[in-house]
């Protein structure tokens, strides 16, 4: 069998890179409710899903983007 030589290779199933970022806005509004907005940012670069790095067995990265807005009663 011999010896692979997977130096630099990225380990499987972790990314290189990962990211997030939230923003939460609440305000008061004039008949004693709140209105609350809410937004989310995900990133995760490309993972290997071998140790081989090969691109058949790569996901691409992804972005995911999330948004709430909530009302609260007097």
């Amino acid at each position: 069998l011999g010896q692979l030589n997977l130096k630099g290779n990225r380990l499987p199933r972790a990314p290189k890179a990962t990211a997030t970022l939230g923003v939460q806005y609440e305000a008061t509004l004039a008949n004693g409710g709140g209105l609350t907005l809410r937004g989310d940012w995900a990133h995760r670069s490309s993972v290997f899903f071998t140790p081989f790095n090969t691109a058949y067995a790569r996901t691409p990265a992804t972005d995911q983007f999330n948004a709430r807005v909530a009302y609260t009663t007097p």
